[in-house]
């Protein structure tokens, strides 16, 4: 019954492939402006760079840190300028969209930009504390390439795990949201769909209310052809004031419904 479901409903299947691309595109309360000045930087005069502004939130819940708070909310803001300079850049034929490494190129690339901080508030909200942050930063071409071979570097680190270390991931203490969601999505390429349950399981420890890791085990379930436990990690997803996260456990409960 499990299969045939997932088998025969294949709008469901396609809409949650296209979604793969934008799991990651928001944390909780995510709001993002763009500010491109192609004029007002010099190296912006020949389209190899240019300068921007985003807007990026995350409400600080039961576990979180002021600190995790912050570095959540600045990375949303990293990720979704990240996602519109790749776009621009690859339409200019400067670099590639790098396939199924997307996601992770993507990621790494904006937890390796250094931005500056405009604005930061902590305002108070349906009585939960947001953090919400306006950041500046310049992106080049040269972001994703670096990006790109640092990947390989860690996809090859993967690659001679032992079986031990593959069932106990070990965790960095270090605030790299990027680098931490990439390796999932690196595990999810690379069809070890168990290991990265168990990964996502050790990130949760670390992250444990970011939205973007219950999408992510979502897709993971979906892969599994576990349909329970994907709809359980869209609704915490969602709980967790997830946009997407609402948006596909709706498709999904619709699907549900229709012969």
């Amino acid at each position: 019954m499990m299969k045939s479901y997932f088998y025969h409903h294949d709008h469901l299947k396609r809409y949650l492939s296209s979604k793969m691309a934008f799991f990651v595109a928001a944390a909780v309360g995510l709001a993002v402006l763009f500010v491109i000045s192609i004029a007002s930087s010099s190296a912006s005069t020949n389209l190899n760079s240019f300068e921007m502004e985003a807007e990026g939130s995350y409400s600080l819940l039961g576990g979180d840190t002021k600190t995790l708070a912050q570095s959540l909310a600045v990375f949303a803001a990293k990720r979704s300028a990240v996602q519109t300079a790749a776009r621009y850049f690859s339409q200019k034929e400067l670099i590639e969209l790098f396939g199924k490494k997307r996601l992770e190129i993507i990621n790494i690339t904006a937890d390796n930009l250094t931005s500056a901080t405009l604005q930061e508030n902590w305002p108070r909200m349906d009585n939960q504390t947001i953090c919400s942050v306006r950041i500046k930063l310049v992106i080049k071409p040269s972001d994703f390439i670096e990006a790109q071979i640092e990947n390989l570097q860690l996809e090859k680190k993967v690659s001679a795990q032992s079986y031990r270390e593959e069932m106990e991931p070990v965790i960095s203490n270090e605030l790299l949201p990027g680098h931490d969601i990439a390796e999932a999505y690196r595990l999810i390429r690379i069809q070890s769909l168990r290991t990265a349950v168990i990964y996502l399981d050790r990130l949760q420890q670390k992250y444990p209310n970011w939205p973007v890791i219950f999408e992510v085990k979502a897709l993971v379930f979906y892969l599994q052809h576990q349909p329970k436990k994907m709809e359980a990690a869209l609704q915490k997803a969602c709980e967790l004031g997830s946009q997407s996260g609402c948006s596909d456990l709706k498709m999904f409960t619709r699907s549900k419904d229709q012969p």
